[in-house]
């Protein structure tokens, strides 16, 4: 006698749709903002950048911004190194605030940024993360003495 054989159905676990945290609010003014989610990084290539212009980008109402101290920041300017983090569904994603320009993170594009940058290129200090991609003021992808020429103009309104 032969047995038949039987098949045994494959199991599957369920797919959870991907979340998108950061996804832009429909009316947004999204011509000065860069997402970069390999980079993790968030980049506003204007100099003025408040948490109200954050808090208003995202679709998502739950929303935190917090400086570089890791302290929430509900209003004010916000700067380079700040961070943004997006909960959905439980489930938490975070990036960090490039501000093209503050290169010292204070959330102004002014003359000590450009002495935090003119400092780092002759000490050989090499900045980095969101503070090189800040310094970048040119973007083409190198922090070299180019830039401290570019942000010497931002600057002075040039």
């Amino acid at each position: 006698t032969t047995v038949p054989e039987t098949t045994v159905p494959e199991v599957t676990e369920p797919v959870e749709p991907e979340i998108d945290h950061f996804e832009f609010a429909q009316n947004a003014d999204t011509s000065n903002v860069k997402f970069n989610e390999s980079a993790g990084t968030i980049t506003f290539s204007s100099g003025s950048v408040s948490s109200d212009d954050v808090y208003t980008l995202f679709a998502n109402d739950d929303v935190i911004v917090k400086d570089a101290k890791g302290n929430v920041v509900s209003d004010g300017k916000i700067g380079t190194g700040y961070t943004v983090t997006s909960t959905v569904n439980g489930v938490s994603e975070t990036v960090e605030v490039v501000v093209v320009g503050d290169v010292n993170g204070d959330g102004n594009v002014a003359s000590a940024d450009v002495l935090s940058l003119t400092t780092s290129l002759i000490s050989g200090k090499k900045l980095s993360g969101a503070y090189a991609a800040a310094a970048d003021s040119n973007g083409d992808g190198a922090v070299t003495s180019t830039d401290i020429l570019h942000l010497s103009s931002k600057v002075r309104g040039w």
